[in-house]
């Protein structure tokens, strides 16, 4: 029997949920002295990488559930422009010969990935201009946290060039530790965060 495609959306909060604990518990420990400044950066690091991986995982989740019928939106209507007649063949076809797919850019990956299953590519093509760009900036830090590549690292400048940062703000770590509004305490981090569940949560209903 199909399932809710929003299952999929609750099982990334949850995950959300478990970093920030970790997260919080980090930034306590370095409030206290009891932690050095590398390794809370070290913490966003790896939790920043680990949302993305599972952010990335819940795309595909949605996308095969919905092509198989394993799943099924209850506010979105979803038309498959052809249908698998077995559920365990499905990402042997979307996936070819490969042993992995990338979804992430969103744009130049699950769009065009999409448009080429789903009718209309939705429900992945009914993220906004604004939610679509933000994924952009998001794994332009993801690469330059896990890549480290001259090219990732300039990507990463001109993402933050303009904005103001303090020195120790200016590196991928540090901007994800940033607060952006000087009346609240909240981080790049968490608003990042937020966002992907907003995403997450608009693509599982």
């Amino acid at each position: 029997m199909p399932s809710l495609a929003s299952s999929l959306a609750d099982k990334f909060i949850v995950h959300t949920q478990e970093l920030e604990k970790t997260r919080s518990k980090m930034e306590a420990l370095f409030t206290g002295g009891q932690v050095d400044f590398i390794d809370i950066e070290q913490v966003y690091s790896g939790i920043y990488l680990d949302i993305f991986t599972e952010f990335e995982i819940t795309i595909e989740n949605l996308f095969l559930g919905l092509l198989s019928g394993s799943l099924y939106s209850r506010k979105i209507p979803i038309k498959r422009k052809a249908k698998i007649q077995s559920v365990s063949m499905t990402q042997q076809i979307v996936f070819g010969d490969r042993q992995y797919l990338d979804w992430l850019p969103y744009k130049d990956k699950t769009i065009p990935r999409a448009e080429d299953y789903f009718v209309d590519g939705k429900p992945f093509t009914l993220l906004t201009p604004a939610q679509k760009s933000n994924l952009d900036n998001y794994c332009i830090i993801r690469n330059a946290l896990a890549h480290k590549s001259d090219i990732a690292k300039i990507k990463f400048q001109r993402l933050i060039n303009g904005l103001s940062l303090l020195p120790r703000e200016k590196s991928p770590t540090g901007y994800l530790r940033s607060c952006p509004y000087s009346a609240s305490t909240q981080t790049q981090y968490e608003i990042f965060v937020w966002e992907l569940i907003g995403m997450t949560k608009n693509l599982c209903d």
